[in-house]
């Protein structure tokens, strides 16, 4: 039983992000912080954090996740994870989580994941080495279907909703107008009729320069607002 959702507003991985200036720790710290508070929940009968992230290095390294706890104040035996399946990672860390509650391991588990892509930024763990050894050659050396795994390696997700939006299978408008509804910032969400899906209540914003522990705003985010998202064109550059 999934009890409650917490998650931040989005910035860019990019030098100026709205979120550009937090170490990732203090970010997923945060998260779990509010989680439990507003649940009432005493961070001791957590049994355990499963959390998920790919750039495990730098300010992501040694288990970013047991890190986060700490610093969100929780005691010292609560245990946690970090697990990284790519770009399914937290998506794992739920699945991880969901199959030790069926299982009668946990009573009470927390999924999370964090990444911050322009403190570690894409490539950093492979610290300029080959990652893929003989059997998948080459820098880009991503799983293959065929056989010999020679075949060209397909393009990263920045470059693959590039394809998408050139394919012409959807409308701008209508490719536009997604993300605006998922907005969590009330002036954004009222123009798209409520909260239908709950995002308002899931986030709980970051903004720079200011004290995590301090009250923060959760509109604070580099995402446009609706209307400005309604006028991108099909030729947006690529997201990374």
């Amino acid at each position: 039983m999934i009890v409650d959702v917490v998650r931040l507003a989005s910035g860019k991985g990019k030098p100026g992000g709205a979120l550009s200036g937090t170490h990732p720790v203090e970010l997923l710290a945060h998260v779990l912080r509010s989680i439990v508070e507003r649940n009432g929940i005493d961070p001791a009968q957590v049994d355990d954090v499963i959390g998920g992230c790919v750039g495990q290095a730098g300010e992501q390294a040694l288990n970013i996740s047991r890190t986060a706890v700490l610093s969100a104040g929780f005691p010292d035996s609560v245990p946690a994870t970090t697990v990284d399946r790519q770009c399914g990672s937290s998506q794992q860390a739920a699945h991880f989580a969901a199959q030790g509650v069926i299982a009668g391991a946990y009573d009470i588990v927390i999924a999370c994941g964090v990444e911050s892509m322009f403190r570690v930024p894409m490539g950093t763990t492979t610290i300029g080495q080959d990652a893929g050894g003989s059997a998948c050659p080459g820098p880009r050396w991503r799983i293959r279907d065929s056989p010999d795994r020679t075949a060209p390696a397909p393009p990263i997700t920045g470059s693959k909703m590039t394809l998408i939006r050139r394919g012409g299978d959807f409308t701008s408008s209508g490719r536009s107008r997604y993300p605006a509804r998922r907005e969590p910032s009330p002036p954004r969400r009222e123009a798209w009729g409520g909260d239908q899906c709950g995002c308002r209540r899931s986030a709980v914003g970051v903004c720079p320069n200011q004290r995590l522990h301090a009250r923060v705003r959760a509109d604070c985010s580099d995402s446009p607002t609706a209307s400005a998202i309604c006028d991108i064109g099909s030729e947006v550059s690529v997201m990374y």
